[in-house]
């Protein structure tokens, strides 16, 4: 199993709320239910890797009521030495960006467009600095495994209960599915 690494306890002293989560929830995306116009361009321009494979969209600190603890600090876009620390390419693959200009651009760590090229870190007070969120993310990005049975059955109908079933059976993961418009959209898992 992946373990979430959190911080020193020197965090807490000065971020309020450092941490206090009582679970992570990450979402895996079937990114073309997310595609409602290919003015995207990931929708219009996906890459080999999008066409077939779930990949992360977020990942959320939340506490039992379902909450996200309260946090003053303000987001801001990744720093470049973040996504320098995880890598250009494995961001691309395994956490893209849909409102990037271009993959080129994407994850960019000298982006003169951040807004566009660069995510921004919005759960500063979760428990992890924005370097392990990232890397985090794209653990988790690689460890959830598409099951076959997705990319075997696109364009054809088939039960929610089957794709949990695949999740349960390939991975031994207890999923929750979320839909867009009747179809298949995300996968959400949770870790303490």
């Amino acid at each position: 199993m992946l373990a979430l690494a959190f911080l020193s306890t020197a965090a807490a002293d000065v971020i309020p709320n450092w941490g206090v989560q009582d679970v992570w929830v990450h979402t895996a995306t079937w990114t073309a239910a997310h595609c409602q116009c290919f003015c995207e361009r990931l929708c219009s321009h996906p890459t080999e890797y999008l066409k077939t494979n779930l990949v992360s969209s977020v990942l959320v600190p939340r506490l039992t009521n379902g909450s996200i603890p309260r946090c003053d600090l303000v987001s801001a876009p990744f720093s470049p030495a973040a996504i320098r620390a995880v890598g250009q390419s494995s961001l691309q693959t395994y956490y893209p960006l849909a409102m990037s200009r271009d993959l080129d651009h994407m994850w960019d760590a000298n982006s003169t467009e951040p807004r566009y090229d660069v995510g921004s870190f919005g759960y500063p007070c979760g428990g992890l600095h924005e370097t392990s969120y990232l890397k985090t993310v794209v653990q988790l990005g690689k460890f959830i495994q598409t099951p076959s049975l997705l990319v075997s059955s696109i364009g054809q109908n088939i039960t929610t209960q089957s794709i949990r079933d695949a999740f349960k059976k390939d991975q031994n993961l207890d999923v929750v599915l979320l839909c867009s418009s009747g179809g298949f959209a995300d996968v959400l898992t949770s870790r303490r």
